[in-house]
């Protein structure tokens, strides 16, 4: 009997052109006979590799121009939809097939879910092709085997139809399928682009222009995609985003503008993406791109930054091409290939991965050897999860970056058996918090070797190079995963005996897996650093405990404080974005009515933080509009966080202290207050030198003073 629940399953009545890089199935096939290798990953790369010159000639004789067989397929069976993929021919032929499930209800389609085979088995006649697998899905099947026969059909003749036939494994038949063939893409994406004024946005590169891998051709975003199968399809030309005052962008502007300028834009999985060609990020020149994953459904957005890439060289071009490649990558939910153990399913790291989702400073050799490498393509496991993974994992707006990739009981962050790399890191914490109080963290980096070695000096687990696991009261452990990753162009520094050590600290109470902190109880916490030369260096682990309330009040302040929003808004620190309004209004109530409770500083510092800069809304259609900066509002507010954590007791850590000093001196600056940014810096180091810190340390806070301070003079 046919499962309400299952396309799949048996019953009683049936339910129902590239250039010469395209590879005709026919020579696939002869390319595994000739090696024996059918149906193995030998023949996967001999299929990639394509035939040699003769078998090509051969194959022109012996057989007719014919259709390639590979691509999109549409067909239905009763209530139920099948998009079908099949990838045994064509361009990069994967030997690969799959598709989605979707259930229609009157005027209501609804996807069921997805199936992947690996491995096929193809058989090949003048006549047809035939295709035999058994799959895995994402939903409880019945019929865990497919066979598929497509006719074959010259190039002067309408496309065959699949019949796709789904057999139990006793060899049952269950469902039939006859599929059109719709189009020679495995997927279809609408790409919407909008430009910063001022900044000129990429449009091509030519791959032979400098030393690479791979044939020399022409790409650009289009057609980079289209040789992974993917068809990105452009919605118009690309609109203008007005350059407000202050000339950067902070994560919490780049959302608002998302959500507001991005057209197509919905809280709901569509095959949809937004990219904005912008000038420079918060962060300096040395983010070169963003994927925004804040709220709702995510890997709907991203940016790219032209600050240190702007130019018509080819250097220029290739990293401009590179970059959006890259975001728009992590869009489609695919993690940096040095970092794939976090992926769904984990797969292995691959730092030496030629493809768009690597850095090339993190390619053996270093830049240089991976750039003569790189072949300007996406490499064979990517590919199959852009063509082949199950759609909610790939969709934007589907599965969360990355979901499901929690650790078993930290595996992962076990001691090496084997060290060497002369490093150590260490997480800090204040061992006691109240509950709905913002849990940062301290990161430390440090050599006791004398002969130096260099580093990248980012330690905040946005930029990538670093991973915090969470174990909860319960046992469970989850992985940190940022709101918003950047992607850095690594900066280095050598740590010696007159340079030991650098830090970071993270607000790690929010992230892609909701609130890390919401309940009383013991949290044990380690982290992994990922050095240069791809060594691992492992924390200490860290235990902190997370208090219970002990009065009403304690228990009014965490009920304001522990609402994902709120978190949300102290990754940000602070927006005025509509989309926060709830949040704010969370942080007013809990500055207005709790101003004598210990965790009232927290909402004086969001406040303050954001009122000390000007705020862009990008608004559909609209000008660019800017909440002002109140300059004085804001240094009375961090002037009161300042105190609090000067003062005996609980406050903010030596790192986030210096961060609020910095914003202040920048606001009475902007405001033509020199003297009034004057004494802040002065206070800056008061405050540090009482705190007994380092000499080093010491010296490196007077420089970030000076620079803050720039020409206004110094303490």
């Amino acid at each position: 009997m046919t499962s309400a629940n299952d396309p799949t399953a048996p019953a009683g009545v049936s339910q129902g052109a590239f250039d010469l890089s395209e590879v005709p199935v026919e020579h696939v096939a002869a390319m595994a006979a000739l090696s024996g290798t059918e149906g193995s990953a030998d023949a996967d790369a001999a299929a990639l590799r394509g035939p040699a010159p003769d078998a090509l000639q051969a194959a022109r004789i012996a057989v007719p121009m014919r259709r390639i067989v590979s691509g999109s397929y549409r067909g239905r069976a009763g209530l139920w939809r099948l998009d079908l993929r099949v990838d045994v021919d064509g361009v990069r032929p994967l030997r690969q097939v799959s598709g989605d499930f979707f259930r229609a209800d009157g005027g209501t389609v609804t996807y069921t879910g997805s199936f992947a085979a690996r491995n096929v088995n193809v058989a090949v006649t003048p006549e047809a092709v035939t295709i035999t697998a058994v799959v895995s899905a994402s939903f409880p099947n019945s019929c865990p085997r497919v066979r598929i026969i497509i006719p074959r059909r010259t190039i002067l003749q309408a496309a065959g139809e699949a019949d796709v036939q789904w057999l139990t494994n006793g060899g049952q038949a269950g469902t039939r399928y006859l599929c059109l063939w719709e189009s020679r893409y495995f997927r279809t994406v609408d790409l919407e682009e909008d430009v910063e004024t001022g900044v000129t946005p990429f449009e091509s590169y030519n791959t032979g222009a400098l030393s690479s891998g791979g044939p020399a051709r022409t790409l650009c975003l289009a057609t980079a995609f289209i040789e992974a199968g993917i068809e990105m399809r452009l919605t118009g030309e690309p609109g203008t985003i007005a350059t407000a005052p202050g000339g950067t962008w902070s994560n919490a502007e780049l959302h608002a503008a998302m959500e507001a300028h991005f057209r197509h834009w919905a809280n709901q999985p569509q095959w949809k993406v937004w990219l904005l060609h912008a000038r420079e990020h918060d962060l300096g020149s040395s983010l070169a791109g963003i994927m925004f994953d804040q709220r709702g459904r995510q890997r709907q957005g991203c940016a790219v930054f032209y600050a240190a890439i702007a130019g018509t060289g080819a250097t220029r071009r290739r990293d401009q091409l590179f970059t959006c490649m890259h975001e728009l990558g992590h869009c489609f939910n695919l993690y940096h290939s040095f970092s794939k153990t976090f992926t769904t399913p984990p797969r292995p790291d691959r730092p030496d991965a030629l493809s768009w989702m690597n850095y090339p400073q993190n390619f053996p050799g270093g830049q240089a050897a991976f750039w003569s490498s790189f072949p300007f393509q996406f490499d064979d496991p990517d590919t199959i999860h852009l063509r082949h993974g199950f759609r909610d994992n790939v969709i934007m707006g589907g599965n969360p970056f990355g979901e499901g990739a929690a650790l078993e009981g930290l595996g992962y962050f076990a001691e090496p058996e084997q060290g060497g790399s002369r490093l150590a890191l260490e997480l800090r914490a204040d061992r006691s918090f109240r509950l709905g109080e913002p849990v940062v963290v301290e990161l430390k980096l440090s050599t006791r070797r004398a002969e130096g070695i260099t580093v990248h000096r980012h330690l905040h687990p946005a930029d990538g190079f670093v991973t915090i696991a969470i174990q909860k009261p319960g046992g469970g452990t989850v992985v940190h995963r940022p709101l918003i990753e950047h992607c850095i162009r690594p900066e280095t520094v050598v740590l010696d005996a007159d340079h030991p050590a650098i830090y970071d600290s993270a607000y790690i109470g929010c992230g892609e897996e909701g609130l890390a902190f919401g309940a009383p109880g013991l949290y044990r916490l380690r982290a992994v650093y990922l050095a240069l030369d791809g060594s691992r260096v492992v924390s200490d682990t860290l235990e902190l405990r997370v208090r219970g309330t002990h009065h009403d009040q304690d228990e009014a302040v965490a009920d304001l404080l522990l609402d994902e929003q709120v978190g949300k808004l102290f990754t940000l620190l602070g927006s005025e974005g509509p989309e926060m309004a709830s949040a704010n209004a969370r942080i007013e109530r809990l500055v207005e009515e709790h101003r004598t409770h210990p965790l009232a500083l927290y909402g004086e510092l969001v406040q303050g933080y954001v009122r000390a800069k000007p705020f862009k809304l990008v608004l559909a259609d609209e000008p660019v509009q800017v909440c002002q900066a109140r300059p004085a509002e804001a240094v009375a507010m961090l002037d009161r966080v300042v105190d609090a954590s000067t003062a005996p007791g609980k406050g903010l850590d030596s790192i986030s202290l210096n961060q609020i000093f910095r914003r202040m001196i920048a606001a009475l600056k902007t405001a033509g207050d020199d003297k009034g940014a004057v004494r802040i810096g002065k206070r800056m180091l008061e405050t540090y030198r009482k705190r007994g810190l380092k000499p080093h340390v010491m010296a490196e806070i007077e420089r970030q003073r000076d620079e803050a301070l720039g020409g206004t003079g110094s303490a």
